[in-house]
């Protein structure tokens, strides 16, 4: 962290004025700018880490990043799983009620 301070304060030019922010001193605005850098790369890092993961983020804003709560997701995939084994059993039937039909041949009078 320390050399961050001092990169940003070594590479960014000195103002005539510092911002109020920065209470009139050049070395509280360049650890101010370095903490914003910091927390922006730590930002990146943790989004980037959790998408090799597997996980994206389901927010970004300026108040953080939301991820989708791991246990509904789950319990949504469970549900999905569920009704399609449902839906494979009807196709089953229907299935095996067409063959069944191809078998007898139509109904004569």
């Amino acid at each position: 962290m320390a050399s961050i301070i001092v990169g940003v304060f070594l590479i960014d030019a000195p103002t005539a004025d510092p911002p109020g922010v920065a209470l009139g001193s050049e070395l509280l605005l360049a650890v101010e700018r370095s903490a914003a850098l910091f927390a922006a790369w730590l930002l990146a890092l943790v989004v980037v880490d959790r998408a090799l993961a597997g996980q994206l983020p389901s927010e970004v804003s300026g108040r953080g990043v939301k991820y989708a709560d791991g246990m509904r997701t789950d319990e949504a995939v469970l549900e999905v799983r569920a009704g399609l084994s449902g839906l494979d059993n009807e196709v089953a039937g229907l299935r095996d009620d067409v063959l069944a039909l191809r078998d007898v041949g139509p109904e004569r009078p």
